[in-house]
């Protein structure tokens, strides 16, 4: 049985000590003394009935025991802080939230200088912007952690609505070795027999469609969500790996 109850302060006074080597480095981070810090510790060793700081030389070095007990103080102190976040977040939604979930392409680009604007007008919004697959971001607004979507894709999903639409080009993605840095666009018959990165979702099928109805089949060797992906995969040449008589040029839109 303890002598007397673990206080909070005993608590802090440990994990300070244990976050700043020693006793004097912890009173100094409390703004105590550090016979007050000794103290602490010492009723706090007393009420566990266990040894926390032993002696080596001149020195106080935290045992085995203060080391599990420090895992767990960790955890209820990442508690606070979260409980702490939160209530701030609370706050903030009192003056106003927008919570926006966008592709990469979109969220990467364009919605920095959006989000900019948006604070100069309204300073007082706490806005979040949740960067995801086309796919999560329909789910983001399906299941209301996100007030709009932005993607690149046309989805039926449920309840979903489209606000508005924008179109855009589409890009072509290769190295010098296989893409004439000068050309200004590609020909639709450059794309037949080729090794291809292909996009996953509509997209693709939207795209595929397209390229067959002018007669051309792509040979899609690779597939990935994300269009960041699909560059990064082109540009590290990893359709070099992919080699067939008349097939060495790697692809992607």
């Amino acid at each position: 049985m303890t002598s007397r109850n673990v206080t909070h302060r005993m608590i802090e006074a440990f994990r300070a000590a244990m976050l700043h080597n020693g006793i004097s480095a912890g009173a100094e981070a409390l703004g105590i003394t550090q016979p007050a810090m000794s103290r602490l510790i010492a009723d706090l060793q007393k009420s566990m009935g266990i040894l926390l700081f032993a002696k080596n030389g001149r020195t106080i070095k935290p045992t085995e025991e203060a080391h599990a007990l420090m895992a767990k103080v960790q955890q209820s102190f990442l508690g606070l802080e979260q409980i702490v976040d939160f209530s701030g977040q609370l706050r903030k939604q009192k003056l106003g939230q927008l919570s926006i979930s966008a592709i990469p392409s979109i969220g990467h680009s364009i919605l920095p200088v959006v989000i900019r604007q948006l604070r100069e007008k309204f300073p007082d919004v706490f806005i979040s912007l949740r960067v995801a697959s086309y796919v999560d971001v329909a789910r983001h607004v399906r299941t209301r952690q996100a007030d709009i979507g932005l993607t690149a894709d046309t989805l039926s999903l449920g309840d979903l609505e489209s606000v508005a639409e924008f179109s855009s080009e589409c890009v072509c993605i290769g190295t010098e070795r296989w893409l004439d840095p000068r050309a200004g666009h590609i020909h639709i018959g450059e794309f037949a027999n080729k090794p291809f990165i292909a996009s996953s979702g509509t997209f693709q099928t939207r795209l595929n469609a397209w390229l067959g109805a002018n007669g051309v089949q792509v040979d899609a060797m690779i597939e990935a969500s994300l269009f960041q992906s699909i560059s990064d995969l082109c540009l590290e040449r990893v359709m070099n790996l992919f080699r067939s008589p008349g097939q060495a040029q790697p692809w992607a839109t």
